[in-house]
């Protein structure tokens, strides 16, 4: 057989499985093997599909010109739609993920803005003693709206709850501060930090509730009045008149104004009228006349500069049935000389216009002084009128005191 160089042999261009290589084994034996077997496990451009047993290692960029395929669908790059998609081979968007993503050690997933020259990024606590899953709505809502979970992690739109973004407000329908909770509106953060707080009272005895006015006021200085069911209106700060003229205003007992004719009182002469008082302590006044209540212990004093030489000071005893009785008791003090006389008057009215002294065992009489007349008796409808005179000297002042015991 002729020898032939190998540089003298026809090179394959385009090998098959079936070709055969001649190998010299170590200058011992010559064999030969089969281009499958000499390839097997070697990366080619053939378009026949090849296996890689074993571990592959590359050390610059692996480049696929068409899919790019991991386990079938474990991981898929879809070349011509510049796709990925994690067990799916049929990504619908840039990153396809059938199945769960798992961001570990608290990092964040950040989504970039337009220019990725910043981002919004998501991440859980540091610490979480749970597992939970958080499962958003299955729709958009019909207004703006908050979101909110239930015990869950289902979330779901609130339906007692809305968020007007065009005015800033929430509609919380009603809100509950637990535990003496407050409400705090504060100034202008320009201006300060101060506030002005609401709270409930510590300690209530039922529960109340107040509805405010539908409207604002109809003027300037009106107040806020409530009714018992705790409706709010505005009321004017000041009240009209009751009554008719000359009657004295008061409360009737409802917090209203009120006026009665047997309560009057005259700017022109500077006189009270009142009819059936009760006083109960010491009356005191700058006129001469003063009206006690029958069977009420009561004084009455003479302010001033007394009660000038040869005037009257009346006192008007109240009587209302027959053998009322009272025991007068009389101080006078001319302010002059500073004499003081003092003397007791003993009287009954017997209810019918009759009137006159007691008398009996131990019953003084009245004793007139040097310048306090006896008291004069008189019957003025179911009244009696004491008129006491002073006759001091060189038309010298008195300062009187009255008082009147009642005796049943």
């Amino acid at each position: 057989m002729a020898t032939v160089r190998i540089s003298q042999l026809t090179a394959i261009t385009t090998p098959t499985d079936d070709d055969v290589f001649i190998i010299n084994d170590a200058d011992t034996n010559t064999r030969k093997i089969s281009f499958a077997n000499l390839t097997q496990g070697l990366l080619n451009d053939s378009s026949t599909p090849q296996t890689k047993l074993g571990s592959l290692t590359i050390g610059g960029t692996l480049t696929a010109s068409t899919n790019f395929v991991v386990d079938t669908n474990t991981f898929f790059v879809d070349a011509t739609n510049n796709r990925v998609g994690v067990r799916t081979v049929a990504p619908d968007t840039e990153l396809d993920v059938d199945g769960t993503v798992h961001v570990r050690n608290a990092n964040p997933v950040r989504f970039g803005d337009a220019n990725n020259s910043n981002y919004v990024a998501l991440k859980s606590p540091g610490v979480v003693a749970a597992n939970f899953t958080l499962t958003l709505p299955d729709a958009l809502p019909a207004v703006t709206n908050l979101l909110v979970s239930n015990s869950a992690g289902v979330l779901g739109y609130s339906t007692g709850i809305s968020y007007d973004s065009g005015s800033q407000s929430l509609d919380l329908g009603a809100i509950k501060l637990t535990n003496q909770g407050s409400v705090r509106f504060y100034e202008l953060a320009a201006n300060g930090s101060e506030y002005i707080q609401l709270n409930a009272p510590a300690s209530l005895a039922t529960t109340n509730a107040y509805t405010l006015p539908t409207a604002f006021p109809a003027a300037s200085g009106f107040v806020l009045s409530a009714d018992t069911s705790g409706i709010l209106s505005w009321v004017s700060n000041s009240a009209s008149a009751a009554g008719s003229a000359a009657e004295v205003q008061f409360n009737d007992g409802t917090g209203l104004l009120a006026a009665s004719p047997n309560f009057t009182f005259l700017s022109s002469t500077n006189t009270l009228t009142v009819t059936n008082a009760v006083v109960t302590g010491t009356l005191s006044a700058n006129g001469t006349t003063a009206y006690i209540e029958n069977n009420i212990s009561s004084s009455f004093s003479r302010a001033g500069s007394g009660i000038a030489s040869a005037a009257s000071f009346t006192v008007i005893v109240g009587a209302t049935a027959a053998a009322n009785s009272a025991r007068v008791v009389v101080q006078a003090r001319d302010t002059v000389t500073g004499d003081i006389e003092f003397y007791e008057h003993y009287i009954t009215h017997d209810g019918a216009g009759g009137i006159s002294e007691l008398t009996g065992s131990g019953v003084q009489a009245p004793t007139p002084g040097t310048f306090l007349t006896t008291p004069t008796t008189a019957v003025s409808g179911a009244d009696i009128v004491l008129s006491i005179t002073n006759s001091a000297l060189s038309g010298n002042n008195i300062d009187v005191k009255t008082q009147i015991v009642a005796i049943v």
